[in-house]
Order: C-alpha cells, then structure tokens, then sequence
C-alpha cells in the first residue's frame, strides 16, 4: 500500500514540475527586440515642374517614419518601376475573372504606334482596380524601343519639416540627373509626358478584348526608397515592459520549478531503492533506474520549451 502511495505522488510530482517548467513560456517578456524595416518608401510623381515624393503609408509598425525637423542633402536616388498610375481601371474585368487575374498583365493597344502593358495590381480603391500601366514605343516609330523603368536623380534637396507618412508629400528643392536622363525623365524638358490617356478596353468572358468608348487619364509614377536612418528620427531598437513583473514572474516559477524538480529526484531514488529490494538491491539496476529519468525526460522537456517559444523575437532572464 505504502508502494502504490509512493508511485502516486511520484507521478503527481513530476507531471507537475514539467508544467511548471512549461509555464516559463507564459512569462510576460522584459523586453521586446522590434523589426524595423530599412528603407522608406514614396511615390515619385512630377507636378508643376517640380519632382514630388509621396510617402506610402507604413503597412506596419516596422515601416513607421517619424522624419527630421530639417532640410536634408541626398546624394543619389533610383526612381524604379516608372509607370503611369490609373485612378480609375484601364482594364476592365469581369467580376468571375478578377479572382484568377490579379497578377496578370494585360497588353493594351491604343493606337498604331503606342501600346501600354498594365499590371492589375488587386488592390480596391473607391471600388474600382488599382492598376499600372507602362508605356512603349515613345519615339512613336514602329521600332521596339521601351520606355525604361528606372533612372537617377542626384543630390537632391528635401525639406522634411512637416512632413507625415499618411497624406504628406515632400517637394524637391533642388537636384541634377544626367543627360540621357534629363531627355527623358527631367519633370520640366523631359520627352516622357507626365499624363497619358488611355481608352479603356474591356474584357468579356469570352477570351477577347473589346475597346471601350470611354478613356483614362494616368500619371507618371515612379517608386524610390530612401534609408531610414537618414530621413527618420532614429528608431528605439527594444521596447521595455513591465520589467519587475518579468522578473519576480521568472524568479517563482523558476524556485518552483526546482523545487518540484528536486522533489521529483528524491521520490525517484526512493522508488528505486523500493524496486530495488525486490532484486537484493543489485547496484548496476540502481545505477540504471536512478539516470534513466533525467539523461531521457530533461532533454525532452527544454526541446519542448525551446519549440513551444520560437518565434517570439523577445528576451527575458533566462
């Protein structure tokens, strides 16, 4: 009867100690380490003659910009992924199709000599399709010359005083670019039209296009990143929480945690030495029965621990 009393409360003990050593995973951290992303984003459109950066709103916590209170000198910036920018579709789609199509790119013919590829983007804005379109052929011959999707802008002025993420644009004070940039792409003598008009064209369900009556005004559109560090008031790299709530959190389970686990040691030896005396207390079974606990069930239990918490991208005491 003492046996089976024993075996019980063995089994209670060390059920218990591999929760509680469970529970370190429970413990609120001291301090979390953030992802900040490098590079800020913006738009790059020309008005009045003047290049204009818009910044994209932060998707996340980690995209967030709060920028300087000055007027700052960027050496060099790459515009990419230049385009023309379309408030309403170009392409219109079928609602049964929009699922199958959101990253297709649709080649639009809109007269002899020019064409446009438009990329459905999938976003939704006021109900209708983002989409970007990219312009050929702007010499208007027939020879298959594109019109290139990035070029330079160099030492740029911008003034940052007021400047926000959601709804601010930020205006180029000063800045150079190259010659063949400046044929191009100069927002004032530039051959690249800074708006473009595009008929629609429809898609039906049958796999064919039909020309809509009815056009689209888009405008030239680039993306370009600036680092973080030089436009943004410098980022904290952790945030601290409740660090004495960590702590005595960590300093009690863990005290705990020995403590049942020290119990759990003792009760097993005693149940050893109980098997034992079945057997003439044979010492190599003694040496046996008394490791095989720890050397299998301790490395399980911080396997179990270190899965259970991965991902976290968080510090404590341990």
């Amino acid at each position: 009867m003492r046996k089976e009393i024993l075996e019980c409360i063995l089994v209670f003990t060390v059920a218990l100690s591999g929760v509680v050593s469970l529970v370190n995973i429970a413990i609120p951290p001291a301090r979390t380490t953030l992802k900040h992303s490098p590079n800020i984003s913006f738009g790059l459109t020309c008005e009045e003659g003047s290049f204009v950066l818009t910044p994209v709103p932060p998707a996340s916590d980690g995209d967030s910009c709060e920028f300087l209170d000055n007027t700052i000198h960027v050496p060099s910036l790459e515009a990419k992924n230049c385009g023309y920018t379309c408030p309403d579709p170009a392409v219109v789609l079928p609602s049964k199709a929009m699922k199958d199509m959101k990253k297709m790119k649709v080649l639009q013919a809109v007269n002899s000599t020019l064409y446009h590829v438009c990329k459905i983007q999938g976003g939704t804005e006021d109900g209708g399709t983002q989409q970007k379109c990219f312009r050929k052929n702007l010499n208007k011959t027939r020879k298959a010359e594109n019109m290139p999707r990035s070029f330079i802008i160099h030492n740029l002025i911008l003034p940052l005083t007021g400047a926000t993420q959601i709804g601010g644009e930020i205006s180029v004070i000063n800045y150079t670019m190259s010659k063949v940039a400046i044929t191009s792409f100069e927002c004032t003598n530039g051959v690249v039209p800074k708006k473009v008009t595009i008929p629609k064209i429809t898609l039906e369900e049958a796999p064919r296009f039909e020309k809509d009556k009815a056009s689209v005004s888009c405008h030239f559109h680039c993306l370009a990143q600036l680092p973080h560090k030089n436009a943004c008031v410098k980022r904290p790299m952790s945030v601290e929480h409740n660090v004495a709530l960590s702590f005595w959190f960590f300093v009690t389970i863990n005290t705990l945690g020995k403590l049942l686990i020290g119990l759990s040691y003792t009760l097993f030896e005693v149940a050893v030495l109980a098997i034992l005396k079945e057997y003439g207390y044979d010492y190599g079974l003694q040496r046996i029965y008394g490791s095989i606990g720890g050397m299998v069930f301790a490395p399980l239990s911080g396997l179990a621990i270190d899965y259970l918490g991965k991902g976290g991208h968080y510090s404590d005491y341990q």
